[in-house]
């Protein structure tokens, strides 16, 4: 089912219409939790599920684990960010972005798998196979990279969607089955503007892989077992900046989307919900579609709004429903984010 939007204050930027938001917000959340009394403890939160979307790169290939093996880097990745998350490898290895090239990533089992995954944040890392001279051009891999963000930013689950830049590579002479520097060095220049233009929330890999030759495998492409730990570090401060635990209560969790270049930033925070076994008839409930609802614990989450509100964050919307059982208010923030 998708989500709802049941109060939406779209000129919170002004201090009046701040106070008015969470005045609404409180009277929204105190309605739901009267018309759907809790009948037991809210669900703890449910571990933040990270899809890593990829080709070898992102599988893990020539690291001593193996493909999606425990040195590929979303394993590194679970490791560093700890219990708090559930982080997925979706690598395929050999694929493009680009459609009709025998190896797209879009008709792979991976790349429906990792909508299946309910993710609430995706790092897509896909180019560096595009960048071959067997299959570049730029204008479809602008249009296929668009696309995929947008079928991700679109699942139910409505996921925080980073797209980070293709590492470097050090394979000197090109070659039919490994990309070269050139190559490479082509893609970076798109990536950078589809990432700006498109605003689109980045890991910039391929600037934390100049001059670091020693992560890599000898075939200059793929990265040693060092290599794919140095970049799960590299996106595990972003995943810690973007997705933290706050609160006491372990409940609550904060996902924020960020840009580099200081453009809008989104904001948000998710609260486990409990089920109710009463109808869903009224404006703004989310039916499961079997008479069920969730019902959201109010406090919580005006404290959240409240906050949202004085950091500046506007156009907050209290969003409920979807598969993952969970609310999310969001909003837009006008000035630089930082947590």
């Amino acid at each position: 089912m998708r989500n709802r939007v049941i109060h939406r204050n779209s000129r919170a930027g002004d201090s009046p219409f701040r106070l008015l938001a969470a005045a609404l917000a409180v009277l929204t959340l105190t309605l739901l939790a009267v018309m759907v009394p809790c009948e037991g403890e809210a669900h703890a939160a449910a571990p933040i599920k990270i899809a890593c979307v990829g080709d070898s790169l992102t599988d893990g290939s020539k690291s001593s684990g193996g493909k999606k093996g425990d040195t590929a880097y979303p394993a590194w990745l679970g490791r560093i960010l700890g219990s708090g998350y559930d982080v997925r490898n979706f690598g395929a290895a050999g694929d493009t972005l680009l459609r009709g090239t025998g190896w797209s990533y879009w008709d792979s089992a991976e790349f429906r798998q990792s909508k299946e995954f309910a993710p609430d944040i995706v790092i897509i890392m896909l180019g560096t196979n595009d960048s071959k001279d067997a299959y570049w051009n730029e204008t479809l891999y602008r249009t296929e990279a668009k696309e995929l963000v947008r079928v991700y930013r679109d699942l139910a689950s409505r996921p925080v969607v980073y797209f980070a830049s293709s590492p470097h590579s050090y394979r000197i002479a090109p070659g039919t089955k490994y990309v070269s520097v050139n190559s490479v060095n082509r893609l970076h220049p798109v990536q950078e503007s589809l990432i700006r233009d498109e605003r689109w929330n980045t890991i910039d890999l391929y600037a934390a892989t100049a001059n670091r030759r020693q992560l890599y495998d000898a075939d200059g492409v793929h990265f040693n077992d060092d290599g794919y730990r140095f970049l799960a570090e590299q996106i595990a401060g972003v995943m810690h900046r973007s997705a933290q635990i706050i609160g006491s209560t372990g409940r609550e969790r904060v996902i924020a989307n960020e840009t580099e270049n200081g453009a809008t930033k989104r904001a948000g925070v998710e609260f486990g919900l409990t089920s109710q076994g009463t109808a869903a008839g009224n404006a703004g409930d989310s039916s499961d579609g079997n008479g069920k609802r969730d019902a959201l614990r109010g406090s919580d989450a005006v404290v959240a709004i409240i906050a949202m509100l004085s950091a500046g964050i506007t156009g907050v919307a209290l969003v409920l429903g979807g598969r993952s059982r969970h609310a999310r208010v969001e909003g837009v923030r006008s000035r630089p984010y930082s947590i």
